[in-house]
């Protein structure tokens, strides 16, 4: 039993590289949002939405 447990504590040593667990060491692609930015064309603000409006939602609720 003792010798299985150095032999599991070596297997995961031998995984971590500088400290940092392999699981942590992915690739991560950065996803592709389906925001973009738009500005106002009523109030001049500049907002982020993923709707193809080009009025703010404040100027939506006034008119």
């Amino acid at each position: 039993m003792l010798n299985e447990d150095k032999a599991f504590e070596q297997k995961i040593k031998g995984q971590m590289t500088n400290g940092t667990c392999p699981c942590q060491m992915t690739d991560l692609n950065p996803q592709k949002t389906s925001l973009h930015t738009v500005t106002c064309r009523v109030c001049g603000k500049t907002f982020k939405t993923n709707s193809q409006d080009d009025i703010c939602f404040s100027c939506k609720k006034k008119s």
